[in-house]
């Protein structure tokens, strides 16, 4: 696929956005992913969504306790709590296993006691698995649409278990992190 130079400033603004209109993420990975292909649209999706976790930690920060308690309710407490007590693991299992929305996460990180700096490699960290097991799974069903025979359809099983095997091992030694 032929991209032009702009490409990348597109996707990134297309995250900041969607970040902004609380759009989620995972659906803008996937167009991602599926528009410029796997590589490359796993690149572009970190960046973008990194950029727009950035941008909007942020912007929690600018509006200050009182605006975004109004914003989050009563999620607040408990996610601030947590980034406050153990900052760079918290965000990394909020990433894997998210319990709230991308922007709501982003924007009560801003507020909480986190460094900006765990709350960057949280993030990131937090983010590939998904976002390499969303380009590894969209790249399998879109060949087995392209092509549904037996190979292509096996592919997409073995993407399916190995993408769900993944995450359970990720979620698992995330409890066994926070029970240590």
């Amino acid at each position: 696929m032929e991209q032009s130079q702009f490409t990348p400033l597109l996707v990134l603004g297309g995250f900041v956005l969607g970040g902004f209109m609380v759009m989620p993420v995972t659906l803008m990975i996937l167009a991602t992913v599926l528009v410029l292909g796997p590589w490359t649209g796993m690149v572009y999706s970190l960046a973008g969504a990194e950029l727009s976790a950035l941008l909007t930690f942020a912007v929690g920060h600018w509006l200050g306790r009182d605006a975004v308690s109004r914003l989050a309710g009563s999620q607040l407490n408990s996610v601030a709590r947590a980034l406050s007590e153990r900052g760079l693991l918290t965000v990394i299992t909020l990433r894997i296993v998210p319990v709230a929305p991308f922007t709501v996460i982003n924007v009560i990180a801003g507020v909480s006691r986190i460094r900006w700096r765990d709350f960057a490699l949280g993030s990131f960290i937090g983010m590939l698995p998904g976002v390499v097991g969303i380009a590894f799974l969209a790249d399998r069903v879109a060949a087995s649409m392209r092509a549904p025979d037996a190979t292509s359809l096996l592919w997409l099983a073995g993407a399916i278990v190995a993408v769900a095997g993944g995450l359970f091992g990720l979620r698992w030694l995330l409890r066994k992190a926070r029970t240590d």
